[in-house]
Parts: C-alpha cells; structure tokens; sequence
C-alpha cells in the first residue's frame, strides 16, 4: 500500500486516465475529486462493506510500524545514494 501526503490542489494519477484531486479537508473527513472514465468503478468502502464486496476496515490487518533499526538504515542507504549523486538535500 502507498502512503502518500499531498497539499489542497495536488493530485495522484492512477494510470493514464484516473485523476484524484485532493481538495481540502476538515476535522476527520478528506475532500477528493475523482475523475474517471465511466467504465472505471467507483464505491466507498461502507456501501462495499455493506453489499459485502470487501471486508470491513476492522477485518483488514494493522500494518506493524517499521522497527528504529530499519528506519536508521534507510536513512543511512539515502544519505550514502545522496552523496554518490552530490545531492545536499537535508532528511
């Protein structure tokens, strides 16, 4: 699964024709627009759950957070790539 975070205006591109645009949000709730062909389906996971097409969110496995060890060495393989290649960006 990806986790991204994307700023009011920026959009993700799901292949070459589904755009969903991040609009804004409050309190707990995102605003997305999604712009699709009509071919492509479109259901919120409740009427899923509800028609019984997936399984509730409370049935999906918790990813486990990735170890302090795991994190450190990934830093460290970033800055080592970001040194080869001259970048100075700060992680």
């Amino acid at each position: 699964m990806l986790n991204l975070s994307v700023r009011p205006g920026e959009y993700l591109m799901v292949g070459e024709n589904v755009k969903i645009v991040f609009v804004g949000g409050t309190g707990n709730n995102i605003h997305l627009m999604i712009d699709a062909p009509k071919e492509v389906g479109i259901v919120r996971s409740k009427a899923a759950e509800k028609a019984g097409t997936v399984q509730p969110a409370s049935y999906v496995k918790k990813k486990k957070p990735i170890s302090d060890g795991a994190q450190r060495e990934i830093l460290r393989i970033i800055r080592e790539d970001r040194q080869k290649n001259g970048s100075s960006g700060r992680i």
